[in-house]
């Protein structure tokens, strides 16, 4: 679980190679609320990021989502 998540959050950082891209814009995550009003509801967060920006984020120059961190990241890309 993401440092400060809730308990019933998950939280995606995904380098897309399809946006363009962007300098200054601030990073906003993608809410996808699923099956909500049901016992089994939770919050999807996914972050889309060029791979710019995610090697800005590791070296600490752009700031992610309040509330989010790269600590006890997971890649799941290996």
């Amino acid at each position: 679980m993401p440092t400060d998540a809730g308990d019933r959050e998950i939280r995606f950082i995904e380098i897309n190679t399809l946006l363009a891209d962007r300098t200054d814009d601030a990073l906003e995550p993608i809410d996808f609320g699923i099956d909500m009003g049901s016992d089994n509801a939770h919050k999807l967060y996914v972050l889309d990021v060029t791979k710019d920006q995610w090697t800005r984020l590791q070296a600490g120059e752009l700031a992610l989502p309040s509330g989010w961190s790269l600590d006890d990241e997971v890649d799941y890309t290996k």
